[in-house]
């Protein structure tokens, strides 16, 4: 059968020279991984189904998928169109190359189904020889750009601040979660983007970066004059306009109220309060 497609970095999935184990790695840091996510849910679903795929095939290191979108389709029981542009989606998310077919066929797809042939495998051990530093390099290089993806200034060298996130993110740990809260923070603190710092400078010194908390500013407090003068326009003085002096401004800032019947009108006291 004809090569559809490959699929990239197949080493990470499946390490074995001579045998085919029957499934395949499937790393965490896919949760954090920026490509991954962005692309559909179609095409996310699908993606983990292609590395299946692969795995059958008869020689163990070639990370193909052989046959045609018909095969494929079949074998994952789905919808056609859906499948042909999922594994698009994922072509163009840089998950697998397409191998180009005679112009007058159809790019096809899929693996031959050896699922009939699985071999007996023993368990995996923490002893078994992998390729771990391929693996490393690889999984911290899609950390990276997952990450150098979301900063909104994209200038400065890029290959130091690749360095940079090796050395301060990837080895103390892969604390990305934290690499990408603080950077999160740090969008939120600067008002105009046009004053980011370069990506290479972010990535260099983020974690001794200090971030300012925004200033909430604090509602200015009445005065006690003027928390009177609210007080008496909200009193009710009832009555009618013969019975009760309402508020009277007099020269400046001076205050007078007259003399009620609520206040005890016919006795001739009169309040009165005045102030400067």
């Amino acid at each position: 059968m004809e090569i559809l497609l490959i699929v990239k970095n197949w080493e990470s999935f499946q390490s074995y020279k001579d045998r085919r184990p029957p499934w395949v790695r499937l790393h965490k840091s896919l949760l954090d991984d920026y490509e991954f996510q962005s692309m559909s849910a179609n095409a996310r679903a699908l993606l983990p189904m292609i590395w299946l795929i692969a795995s059958e095939d008869k020689d163990p290191q070639s990370g193909c998928v052989r046959g045609s979108y018909e095969s494929v389709t079949f074998r994952l029981r789905g919808n056609l169109k859906d499948v042909k542009a999922g594994i698009q989606e994922i072509a163009k998310a840089g998950f697998v190359t397409l191998k180009n077919q005679d112009k007058d066929k159809e790019k096809p797809l899929v693996t031959q189904n050896a699922q009939s042939g699985y071999e007996t495998v023993t368990p995996e051990t923490e002893t078994e020889t992998e390729t771990e530093t391929e693996t490393e390099a690889y999984l911290c290089e899609r950390a990276f750009q997952n990450c150098w993806g979301q900063y909104p200034r994209k200038v400065g060298n890029k290959k130091k601040a690749r360095e940079s996130f090796k050395n301060t993110v990837w080895k103390k740990g892969r604390r990305i979660h934290i690499f990408l809260e603080k950077m999160g923070k740090y969008i939120k603190s600067v008002d105009d983007p046009q004053y980011y710092k370069h990506g290479d400078t972010f990535f260099r010194n983020w974690e001794d970066l200090e971030i300012a908390e925004p200033i909430v500013a604090k509602p200015k407090k009445k005065t006690t004059v003027r928390h009177n003068l609210d007080l008496i326009k909200n009193i009710d003085l009832g009555g009618n306009v013969n019975d009760s002096k309402r508020v009277q401004n007099g020269d400046g800032d001076n205050i007078r109220i007259g003399t009620t019947r609520q206040f005890g009108a016919g006795n001739g006291d009169d309040l009165e309060r005045v102030t400067n």
